[in-house]
């Protein structure tokens, strides 16, 4: 059974913060070869939604505001071992819902590695810039905006 769970940085354990970065860290840098400083700051000030399986810590994504109505949703990262049962359909959902619900968000944007665009399209992500490189990456931007 697929858990997902909402917590705002501040809240999360030393264990929950090492298993949120040891994904990243498998994902991003082992995974598709990315070098990046991880700690960019912006956690601190962030919702972090991770997904459980079996007690075992196998997704996480983090939303944090940039400006009064706009939020981030980033490092959006599943172990491949368990891609494909809808964990990061999941986390994303969540994320939305949190947006709508929880916060004063009339836009949500994220940069999409271009491999993923379909999967953003697909919970109503529209893209507004062109392809970029960040990290090395190739990225599209993408935004979503919510009826106040």
């Amino acid at each position: 059974m697929i858990i997902i769970t909402t917590s705002h940085f501040d809240s999360l354990s030393l264990n929950q913060m090492y298993d949120i970065l040891r994904i990243r860290a498998t994902v991003f840098v082992l995974e598709q070869g990315v070098v990046y400083v991880d700690p960019d700051g912006n956690d601190k000030d962030s919702i972090q939604i991770y997904a459980t399986v079996g007690g075992r810590m196998v997704g996480c994504l983090r939303i944090y505001q940039l400006e009064e109505g706009t939020f981030r949703i980033g490092r959006v990262a599943v172990l491949k071992e368990f891609r494909g049962l809808g964990i990061g359909n999941a986390m994303m959902k969540e994320a939305i819902r949190y947006l709508r619900e929880r916060t004063n968000a009339t836009k949500a944007c994220l940069d999409a590695q271009l491999h993923a665009i379909g999967f953003y399209e697909k919970l109503g992500f529209t893209l507004f810039t062109e392809e970029f490189l960040e990290e090395g990456l190739l990225h599209r931007g993408m935004q979503m905006f919510f009826e106040r």
